[in-house]
Order: C-alpha cells, then structure tokens, then sequence
C-alpha cells in the first residue's frame, strides 16, 4: 500500500472520475474499512449490515471521484446535488493530504456543499472545519441515534 511509506507523493495522485462497477465496488470496501476505524462508538455490525446499500445504491447515485497514485485508488468523494454524502480515505492514508486533495477538487465544482459528520468523530468535524466548513445545525442521525453536525461551506464571495 502506497501510504505505508508516510506520505503521498506530491504531484503523483490524481482526481478523476469513478467509470466502472470494480472502482464502485473498492469505493465501498474503503468505506467499510474507514467507517469501522473512524466510528467506534457505532457498532460494527451496523457498517458491514449497510456495505451492499452503499456499493449498490448510493455510491452508483453520486458523482464519485477518486483519488488514485499509481494505479491504486486512495480514498473517494462521492457528491449528491450540492451535498458532500461521502469522503473516505484508506486508514494508512490519513493525515496524508489525499482527504483534502479530494475536498479541494469537489469544492472546485461548487459554490457550496453541505454534509453530515458525526459529533464524535472529533478527527473529521476538525478536518472540516480546517477546511472551512462551518457547524449549521445539530442533529440525531435517524440510522444510528448518534449526534451529529450539519456543516456548509461556501465560495469565498457567493452569498
């Protein structure tokens, strides 16, 4: 794995477009992985019970756009409307740029995007908020009963 070594290579990852079912099908299984590192406070078994919903429904739904080096494919965004649905890095990647490699390139594509992040993930609401999102409202999730925060961020000088 390309993380491994503790960095991603500046200028060798690239953004593009998810185009066939096998990058849908690694999209989710990074989401399994990332989701059972990143929420511990929800159970496991509520990740691998809602694996095949996110291949085969809401992943084929959104825009995805992957973040691959050499081939293999890092971490994804999947975007729905102006809504940020997911963003998922392999666990050995994080804090190696390719999250926010990922959130400038769907940012670039929008005035403005809302998305949903657990309160107890106090890694991803800080990453947001580095990124300039900004806390709008607080919420129950309807799926788990955990809190969780809904963020927007905006286009520097849209309104």
């Amino acid at each position: 794995m390309l993380c491994r070594s503790g960095y991603v290579r500046k200028g060798s990852m690239i953004i593009i477009p998810a185009k066939d079912r096998s990058e849908i099908e690694t999209c989710a299984d990074i989401w399994l992985q990332a989701s059972l590192a990143a929420h511990d406070f929800v159970a496991p078994d509520f990740w691998r019970e809602h694996y095949d919903a996110m291949k085969e429904q809401y992943l084929p739904g959104s825009d995805v756009y992957l973040a691959k080096e050499d081939g293999t494919v890092l971490g994804f965004a999947a975007v729905s409307q102006e809504a940020l649905a997911a963003l998922f890095v392999l666990p050995a990647c994080w804090g190696k740029g390719v999250g926010s490699g990922l959130l400038r390139h769907v940012r670039g594509m929008h005035e403005e995007l809302t998305l949903a992040v657990y309160s107890k993930n106090s890694r991803a609401v800080s990453f947001y908020l580095h990124h300039g999102f900004t806390v709008s409202k607080e919420q129950t999730c309807p799926h788990t009963g955990e809190p969780e925060l809904l963020m927007l961020w905006k286009k520097a000088g849209s309104l």
